[in-house]
C-alpha cells in the first residue's frame, strides 16, 4: 500500500510478478539513476512466462515475493530520503496502519532523526525514558499533521493505543 501510495509500484501489481522480473532481467538496480527507472524497466521491457509463472511452487513464490517487497522498499527509501527497515514495515504491517500513517511516521521519524528499527522497541518499551520521549514526540507529530481535527489528547491517546 506504501509503494503503490508513493507511485513506486501501481495498484495490482503483483510483487512475485516483479521479483519474477527481477531475477530474469540482467540489469540491476545500479544500472539506473533511480529505483524507479528500474521498476519500468522490469515493467516494460523484461517479459514473464507466464506458464513458467504459474507453475512455479509456494517456496518460489515467496522468494519472489520477497525480492519484489525489497525492490519497492528500496523505492520508499529513495522517495521518502530515508531508512526504512523491512522490520518497521514488518510491525506496522501487523498494526494494520493506514499507507498515510505509515509514511507520516517515516517521515516525523526523519525529521525528528530517528531510526524506523527502533520502532518496535519504542511499541516494547524498550528504549530509555529520554528515547521513549523522542519517539512519543514524533508520533504525536506525525499524527497532528494526519489528523488535525483532533485533540491532543485524542492524539496522544491514539499513539499510547499503538503500544497495544
Amino acid at each position: 500500500m506504501v509503494g503503490i501510495s508513493l507511485g513506486i509500484i501501481k495498484p495490482g501489481e503483483n510483487l512475485e510478478e516483479l521479483g519474477e522480473k527481477a531475477m530474469l532481467s540482467d540489469k540491476k538496480p545500479e544500472d539506473f539513476d533511480s529505483i524507479n527507472e528500474y521498476i519500468n524497466h522490469l515493467r516494460n521491457e523484461v517479459v514473464l512466462d507466464k506458464e513458467k509463472f504459474n507453475s512455479l511452487d509456494e517456496k518460489e513464490l515467496l522468494a519472489r515475493s520477497a525480492i519484489g517487497a525489497s525492490i519497492t522498499l528500496k523505492g520508499i527509501n529513495e522517495k521518502l530520503d530515508t531508512i526504512v527497515t523491512p522490520e518497521f514495515m514488518a510491525e506496522v504491517a501487523k498494526q494494520q496502519l493506514t499507507a498515510q500513517e505509515i509514511i507520516g511516521t517515516v517521515k516525523a521519524y526523519k525529521e525528528k532523526e530517528l531510526n524506523t528499527g527502533d520502532y518496535e522497541l519504542y511499541l516494547n518499551d524498550e528504549l530509555s525514558i529520554d528515547e521513549s520521549d523522542k519517539h512519543s514526540d514524533a508520533l504525536v507529530s506525525a499524527y497532528q499533521k494526519l489528523e488535525p481535527e483532533l485533540t491532543i489528547e485524542q492524539i496522544e491517546d491514539k499513539v499510547m493505543g499503538l503500544k497495544g
